[in-house]
């Protein structure tokens, strides 16, 4: 009887565990799992970062384990998805930053292969500020002119700001105004030995309209200076420059002025003088390089001058004279640039060795040329290179 209940009890006791596996394999939703002779080792962090599992015997397999795993995937998953979340914020952050500057440059525009900015059309005069226009400079000048007697030339400091803004904006119309200071002293002796003046002020004011529309642009405006050297004096010409862009990078035209008001004073309170501005004319090339900087160069002619000395007596008036110069612009960073110009006109010994340079600063962030507003001023601020003065007596 005994040995009869031993093999029935152990095939009942194989049943049990048969139906209680059974189950086990069947999940509360009602879906089923297999279980086969080896399964993956999660429990191997190695295993889980090259994105494979090695398979180990099912039996090495523990619900802690399983539960330890999940919660590790589940930090894993939470760790992305804040990382993604810190990376959609930059990528949010530089499109504002972006579609900003697009608003700040106020213009439809047309970019050439060499990154170069072409303003072809204003479209919204709402985005301009009166930052955005503003121009300040501080440099060094150096000047030598007819009305210099033959004997002295000058060198000194310039201080400068020049503003524009718009009048009709959808046809790129603008106005500007702008002054500036040079503070020069002699740089020779002859005027301090005969007692006279060892300094010179001038101040340099322009007031104009211009215009940037398509691939055209023009300017008109009215210098105004006011010396005070041997003697006080107030002088004026009317200026101008016109130019076309023939490509992105190039804008051929020219460039004037006319004498429209003289002064007369005296030298050593005792020779009467007369002071006036030479009128002249020029076509110019400006080029804007792929990497920033800005460079015109131009020639012309200009009406004769005299050729007065103080020490050695005048000689007649020449005639009309050759005229060359250049102008640079070299941004540093988004507020700073090297600016200055250079004219001469022949012959040197008489005529005019006139040149500045300096470090421009624009409070708006645009300085380099591609950037900056359609309404920054488009004619240079009046300064010696731009207006010659002639003397007579």
């Amino acid at each position: 009887m005994i040995k009869l209940f031993s093999p029935l009890f152990i095939i009942m006791c194989i049943g049990s565990a048969g139906s209680a596996l059974s189950d086990a394999g069947e999940s509360r939703d009602g879906s089923t799992f297999a279980l086969a002779p080896s399964v993956f080792d999660l429990d191997s962090d190695e295993s889980l970062a090259n994105g494979h599992a090695d398979p180990v015997d099912v039996a090495s397999v523990s619900l802690p384990t399983i539960h330890r795993t999940s919660r590790q995937l589940r930090d894993e998953q939470e760790r992305l998805a804040r990382r993604a979340a810190r990376s959609q914020s930059s990528l949010d952050k530089i499109s504002l930053e972006f579609v900003s500057h697009e608003a700040d440059a106020n213009v439809d525009d047309e970019t050439t292969d060499h990154g170069i900015t072409h303003v072809s059309q204003v479209t919204d005069a709402g985005c301009w500020k009166p930052l955005d226009t503003l121009v300040l400079f501080g440099g060094l000048e150096g000047s030598k002119q007819p009305q210099d007697f033959g004997v002295n030339a000058n060198f000194g400091s310039r201080w400068a700001a020049n503003w524009g803004f718009p009048l009709l904006a959808e046809y790129g119309l603008g106005a500007q105004i702008g002054t500036s200071i040079n503070q020069t002293d002699n740089a020779v002796q002859v005027f301090e030995r005969v007692g006279e003046t060892a300094h010179r002020t001038q101040s340099f004011s322009t007031v104009g309209l211009f215009q940037r529309y398509d691939r055209w642009r023009w300017g008109l405006g009215y210098d105004f200076l006011y010396e005070s050297y041997y003697d006080s004096f107030f002088l004026g010409q009317w200026r101008g420059r016109g130019g076309y862009a023939v490509t992105d990078a190039d804008e051929f035209g020219i460039w004037f002025t006319v004498s429209q008001h003289h002064d007369s004073g005296l030298f050593l309170n005792s020779i009467p003088v007369t002071l006036t501005p030479l009128s002249q004319g020029s076509a110019y090339w400006q080029h804007q390089w792929s990497a920033g900087p800005r460079t015109m160069a131009w020639c012309g002619v200009s009406e004769g001058h005299a050729q007065a000395n103080l020490a050695l007596g005048d000689l007649k008036k020449t005639g009309p004279q050759f005229v060359f110069g250049a102008e640079v612009d070299v941004p540093l960073n988004r507020y700073f640039a090297i600016y200055g110009q250079a004219n001469f006109v022949s012959p040197a010994d008489s005529g005019t060795v006139d040149s500045y340079l300096g470090v421009a600063y624009y409070p708006s962030g645009h300085a380099f040329p591609t950037m900056r507003n359609p309404f920054t001023p488009f004619l240079a601020l009046a300064n010696s290179t731009m207006f010659s003065t002639n003397i007579s007596r």
